[in-house]
């Protein structure tokens, strides 16, 4: 099968084997010890969970290695903490939320794994939530007391409780990581991912709620240049994915580098996106050039009417699925943008089936899933099909290696607007793949970006 895994109880024996098929079905065997047979469990996640993000729920055995901890699915739609006894196959809800999704990685578990400590969970802000009362959790408390609207994870702990390693993220906060000694009580910093950037210097990200049509709540951020709150030119970076990703107040160096040039910065979790329950997951499907871009536009024009941005002064970027977020955008709301910016963008969907997605275990599962197979629907979700319909200047950057959203995503998309006779940026790396990693290309782009936008916003 395409992806498989084993997973251990307490004592370290094999209890636990589960497999994702080509279709997406996740299939999950147990036993109860060593040398009893392997029987089914039931169903935990179903083809389309797994698809659209669920992934593995599954976190670890408790301490009596007859109960599952596990991401179960709450009466809410939301992802839950749940506890699943292996015998009887039933499920406890240990936490849930209404509104938002647990991840398997917030789940805080003891230093010897036996216990529960609590959650975390980013909704609009980094939350903690406690169950246990031991030295461990208040320790970990104080951590987070230390670093207000800030997500702390422990990422491992001495046997003796002596040492600890925390990592903070934040809005202001670059992923930074400390040592903890608790013979004297003090956190030292050993290394960050920006530790030349002071949070001083960065903005802040301003969480917000409104409502589309359909009445979902739509969730994302602004982030605004220091000392300007209206009439902004504004950048708008739909995230990546687009299913199961998410925007979150964590620190987003492209934010924080246009707001630092006097731009501000939306940011939304449009439908489809992860974290906010199942129904609007699935709400995404086959809307990758309707709802999505519709959810897009709707939290730009909020930005318009609350007075933060400046009608006439609107771009739109993104990456991935965020580019062809962008080039879509202002192929369905021509009058809204006045320019829009990709970097390894999917502008042909009926090339996907030439990226690297069909290798991937299910992948062509969820290619038929959340975009379909008729060709007219391609066609017409496609930028490339409608390069006659773009009115604004584009800027196309690609890599030449690009696995994920092949370069030929990239020419479809310039030879269209050449046939209609209309201008364009271009920026081909033909040594990068998904995206710029290397800083002479990163360079290059991150000054053109900023020069394109300062030309036309």
């Amino acid at each position: 099968l395409p992806h498989g895994e084993l997973m251990t109880d307490g004592e370290g024996k094999i209890r636990l084997a589960y497999t994702l098929d080509s279709d997406g079905a996740f299939k999950v065997q147990h036993r109860l010890g060593d040398s009893s047979d392997w029987k089914p469990l039931k169903s935990l996640i179903t083809p389309e969970e797994a698809m659209l993000g669920g992934g593995d729920p599954f976190i670890g055995f408790g301490p009596d290695n007859e109960n599952l901890l596990y991401m179960a699915v709450s009466e809410q739609g939301t992802s839950a903490l749940a506890s699943l006894n292996i015998k009887s196959q039933e499920t406890t809800i240990i936490y849930q939320h209404p509104d938002f999704d647990v991840e398997p990685q917030n789940v805080m578990l003891s230093r010897d794994r036996k216990e529960v400590i609590g959650v975390k969970f980013i909704g609009d802000y980094p939350e903690n939530h406690y169950f246990s009362e031991s030295e461990e959790a208040k320790l970990r408390q104080g951590f987070d007391k230390a670093f207000p609207n800030q997500l702390v994870r422990v990422r491992s702990m001495s046997e003796d409780g002596r040492f600890a390693l925390v990592i903070v993220i934040g809005d202001t906060q670059p992923a930074t990581m400390y040592l903890y000694d608790a013979k004297v009580g003090q956190l030292r910093f050993l290394m960050g991912t920006h530790p030349h950037l002071e949070s001083s210097q960065l903005a802040y990200q301003e969480p917000f709620i409104i409502k589309s049509p359909e009445g979902f709540s739509l969730h994302g951020y602004l982030t605004l240049p220091k000392g300007k709150e209206t009439d902004l030119p504004l950048v708008v970076i739909p995230h990546g994915g687009p299913h199961g990703i998410r925007d979150s107040f964590l620190f987003h160096p492209e934010a924080q580098y246009l707001a630092n040039h006097g731009f501000a910065v939306l940011q939304v979790n449009f439908r489809g996106s992860g974290g906010y329950g199942r129904e609007f997951l699935e709400a995404g499907v086959r809307e990758w050039g309707q709802g999505m871009i519709d959810d897009i536009a709707l939290t730009t024009k909020w930005a318009i009417q609350t007075g933060v941005a400046n009608s006439k002064r609107i771009c739109i970027y993104g990456g991935s699925y965020g580019a062809y977020a962008a080039m879509m955008s202002v192929i369905r709301y021509p009058l809204l943008y006045q320019c829009a910016i990709g970097i390894a963008g999917v502008y042909d969907l009926t090339i996907m089936n030439e990226s690297d997605i069909p290798f991937l275990s299910f992948g062509q599962a969820y290619l038929n899933h959340v975009i379909g197979t008729d060709e007219a629907e391609l066609k017409l979700n496609s930028p490339a099909f409608r390069a006659n319909e773009i009115k604004v200047p584009v800027f196309i950057a690609h890599g030449g290696e690009d696995d994920r959203a092949p370069v030929q995503h990239a020419y479809n998309l310039r030879d269209a607007l050449e046939k209609e006779g209309y201008g364009y940026e271009w920026m081909l790396a033909e040594d990068e793949g998904h995206g710029f990693f290397q800083l002479e290309h990163r360079l290059e782009f991150y000054k053109r970006l900023l020069k394109f936008l300062e030309k036309n916003i």
